[in-house]
């Protein structure tokens, strides 16, 4: 299983895209011409998409890989009602949410919607590849925010845990009440596995300040 990174150039945001045998299983999706070229030139047939939460940054690739591969795309039951609505996914506020972050000063985005094929509530288990894929919810940066495990040994947060970063829930939809009551624990309770955040470094669950 080799496990790559992409970064969508205008917020930092993390793409990641892992592969194995004719395969591929991405998380959080957005436009980058080298991971189409990677996904083709190993001959992927199939792309199974996971979402860790609603918002643009973490989305915004749906829509084009679904014009260049066949596509399942896995969600929350929240997090795949916003997504069709470019409120919902804070397409439509994205240049001046994002207007002191951006890479660039000039900026534009078109209101943006996906949708899902899969979704669920609280948690869900799955096979991919022989890897064991474990799906919960961790609502608090947003409303459809989940975690992904792979095999108990991967850890992929979204935004719901950033490297030396405790702001997560100050954004539209965030809850700082529900990430302490709820998703604290669920991250807490992980020892010694490999995180990949939303944004920013990779490393060692403890390293990160929960």
């Amino acid at each position: 299983m080799i496990i790559s990174t992409f970064i969508f150039q205008l917020i930092d945001s993390r793409m990641y895209v892992i592969i194995e045998d004719d395969e591929a299983l991405v998380i959080d999706p957005c436009e980058n011409t080298e991971a189409f070229e990677l996904l083709k030139s190993r001959k992927i047939s199939w792309v199974n998409i996971i979402l860790t939460h609603e918002h643009y940054d973490h989305i915004s690739g749906v829509n084009a890989f679904r014009k260049q591969f066949k596509c399942n795309v896995i969600c929350s039951e929240i997090c795949g009602k916003k997504i069709t609505d470019s409120r919902g996914n804070l397409s439509k506020y994205f240049e001046v949410l994002i207007a002191s972050k951006a890479k660039s000063e000039m900026i534009h985005i078109e209101p943006f919607k996906c949708y899902a094929d899969v979704t669920f509530r609280n948690k869900m288990q799955m096979v991919w590849k022989k890897h064991r894929v474990s799906l919960i919810e961790t609502p608090g940066h947003s409303e459809g925010s989940i975690c992904i495990e792979i095999d108990s040994e991967y850890l992929f947060t979204g935004d719901s845990l950033l490297k030396n970063n405790t702001n997560v829930t100050k954004i539209i939809g965030g809850n700082q009440q529900v990430f302490e009551l709820t998703t604290k624990p669920i991250l807490k309770s992980y020892e010694h596995i490999y995180v990949y955040p939303g944004h920013g470094d990779s490393g060692w669950i403890e390293e990160f300040n929960i």
